[in-house]
């Protein structure tokens, strides 16, 4: 008896896992997240990665502010006050990236640089629209949802 059922309970089983694959998917594609600087609203266009499936998770709880730092005349960096899973390769980035860096900070890039990072997204902005949005000095950067 329980060698007939065994063969119905797996299959059950594993359909289930490839319809929860397949929602998780689907939502990631459909969600959009948004990153404001002063009263500028850009979307991001998100990696499909473990690191942006979590983020998602948070900002769906509610939006998260970083206070992005000036660093090294390319990019501004902030501490999330929490880490997110990561999966470092070595990139090199281009204007208009958003980066995980060391599992907790976020970079987002208005220069070139390369280094091991966690891709996040990518903001299509011109690099000189981002530079004047961002300025030289320490930006908020406000992530959320719609």
């Amino acid at each position: 008896m329980i060698k007939k059922i065994l063969p119905i309970i797996l299959i059950f089983l594993v359909g289930g896992i490839i319809l929860m694959a397949i929602f998780n998917k689907e939502s990631m594609e459909e969600t959009k997240i948004f990153l404001t600087i002063d009263n500028t609203k850009l979307e991001v266009l998100l990696e499909d990665n473990n690191t942006t499936i979590e983020l998602v998770k948070r900002l769906k709880e509610e939006d998260i502010i970083i206070l992005g730092k000036e660093y090294g005349g390319f990019e501004k960096v902030g501490s999330l006050g929490f880490n997110l899973p990561k999966d470092d390769k070595k990139i090199t980035t281009k204007p208009g990236d958003i980066v995980l860096y060391e599992g907790s900070n976020i970079s987002l890039f208005y220069n070139s640089n390369s280094w091991r990072y966690t891709k996040i997204g990518h903001i299509n902005i011109e690099q000189e629209k981002l530079q004047a949005i961002l300025g030289d000095d320490d930006k908020e950067l406000h992530f959320s949802i719609d």
